[in-house]
């Protein structure tokens, strides 16, 4: 019986906090304005560019510590600690320029567009 308390206990939280990353993975490499590269012309730049920031809001910038709205920066540089990062994805933005992507759309309906 202490099995199955301790399984919905930790089972259900882990199982939910899972699903929310997941998702969001798929969000922010999925989208239809990103690039799709063939093997030949894929790099490492490249592939680390081929991703996109969101805006989640509060629960973004408080409970994912920015890594939805800095996601781009995670995959240029990521050593970078999250405490940092919000100034670092300022300056990633700049020096991108046009191949910065981001969505700032907080929409369910993102999941159907995707």
């Amino acid at each position: 019986m202490s099995w199955l308390i301790s399984g919905i206990c930790t089972g259900g939280p882990t199982s939910l906090c899972v699903t929310r990353f997941l998702a969001i993975a798929y969000l922010q490499h999925t989208d239809p304005a990103l690039p799709n590269y063939r093997p030949e012309a894929w790099n490492y730049v490249r592939g680390a560019a081929a991703t996109m920031d969101r805006d989640f809001g509060l629960i973004g910038r408080y409970v994912f510590h920015d890594i939805v709205e800095t996601h781009v920066l995670h995959h240029t540089v990521s050593s970078i600690s999250f405490y940092q990062a919000r100034a670092a994805a300022e300056g990633i933005r700049k020096v991108m320029g046009e191949h910065y992507r981001s969505d700032s759309r907080g929409d369910p309906q993102v999941f159907l567009k995707n």
